[in-house]
């Protein structure tokens, strides 16, 4: 399965939930991240059963303080 994560490529051997993507990527604390998936943001209450499909574009943005 080939899919983009922030317009990198990111290649895996099977299908797989954005939960086990974020696992693979080291991102287990979730706090203060938002996904989008093919432009659709995801819902942090279904991180955990959403499934990747072949050629998803995944975007994940971080939230920061400022001012």
């Amino acid at each position: 399965m080939n899919i983009l994560v922030n317009d990198e490529p990111y290649q895996a051997e099977d299908e797989l939930c954005l939960c086990e993507l974020l696992q693979r990527l080291d991102l287990k604390n979730r706090r203060g991240w938002a996904f989008a998936v093919n432009g659709e943001v995801v819902p942090q209450s279904q991180v955990d059963s959403f499934q990747l499909k072949d050629g998803d574009e995944l975007l994940l943005i971080q939230a920061t303080q400022g001012g």
